[in-house]
């Protein structure tokens, strides 16, 4: 702990340096001991804060380093959860459609554009695995990064 020494008059920069003091007290002990007490050999010192810029400037670089492999996971994270949704609007129109024993008869393929998002095609194999029971293969044709993909999708149905 520091001597105080007190002067007849009011000195206005040790008044000054008190409260800076008293308002850094609960952010950082060594900064409030090397203001109240004038010690050189606590505190911060240029070396901390170039540690602490260092650190800092590592963090942020990492950060920026990794941004667009997040980015290229979030894109194709969009892209599946919007082929899958385009599958379920399929196979709810086949369910539909070729559901219904009254119904037209099931044909062997069929494809097409989902009315919804033009940018996804769709083609549709149908296989009768036993009475009345249709499994369909479902391939979702896009584009991504502009390069075409494809992903594959398998369903089954019943005819009542």
């Amino acid at each position: 702990m520091c001597k105080k020494r007190y002067s007849g008059a009011i000195n206005f920069k040790n008044v000054a340096v008190r409260f800076i003091a008293h308002f850094l007290r609960g952010i950082n002990a060594t900064a409030t001991k090397y203001i109240s007490c004038g010690n050189m050999h606590a505190g911060i010192t240029f070396i901390s804060v170039l540690v602490a810029f260092f650190i800092l400037a590592v963090g942020i670089i990492t950060i920026l380093r990794v941004y667009p492999a997040i980015d290229n996971l979030s894109g194709r994270a969009k892209n599946y959860v919007s082929v899958s949704m385009v599958a379920d609007r399929i196979f709810a129109v086949i369910e539909n459609v070729y559901g219904d024993a009254h119904g037209p008869a099931v044909p062997s393929f069929i494809e097409g554009v989902d009315e919804e998002f033009a940018e996804y095609g769709y083609s549709v194999w149908f296989e009768e695995e036993k009475q009345s029971l249709y499994r369909a293969d479902i391939e979702i044709l896009f584009k991504r990064e502009g390069k075409s993909e494809k992903e594959y999708f398998q369903e089954t149905f019943r005819r009542r």
